[in-house]
């Protein structure tokens, strides 16, 4: 059996190196290029076939990613175009209210309450075995 030589050792972890490469290395060196065009609306696909006819192996998706981890770009966009509803009156947030106004046609009628869907009975682990009924008698 032989026994570990330190200096040895201290040589393999010196120049170990992990096979896989740094998140983003092959982009890295492109930043100023995609920031540009993220400046002039380019998509993140647009930006991943640009980057690929000069040569760098890359896909849309990671270029989304580098540009939010590495350029710092804001993730909300896609949120602030979402209208939240509240669950008490169903109401967009941030949107105009509807006022009930009286002219010539009288009040505005509001709008029924739509009752509670019913609660969902606990269901039991294991298979759902269909029961089967027949419209008309099978034919033998």
């Amino acid at each position: 059996m032989n026994q570990p030589d330190p200096p040895r050792i201290e040589k393999i972890l010196g120049t170990f190196r992990p096979k896989r490469k740094p998140a983003f290395e092959p982009l890295k060196p492109w930043k100023r290029l995609i920031q540009g065009l993220r400046a002039k609306g380019a998509s993140y696909d647009d930006i991943a076939e640009i980057l690929k006819q000069e040569g760098v192996q890359t896909s849309d998706t990671t270029v989304r990613e580098f540009c939010h981890k590495v350029l710092m770009e804001s993730q909300s966009g896609k949120s602030s175009r979402q209208r939240k509803r509240t669950p008490e009156t169903g109401n967009s947030t941030g949107s105009t209210q509807q006022h009930q106004t009286t002219g010539d046609w009288g009040p505005r009628a509001e709008t029924p309450i739509q009752p509670k869907p019913p609660i969902p009975v606990p269901r039991t682990p294991g298979p759902r075995i269909a029961n089967v009924e027949f419209i008309e008698e099978p034919k033998t």
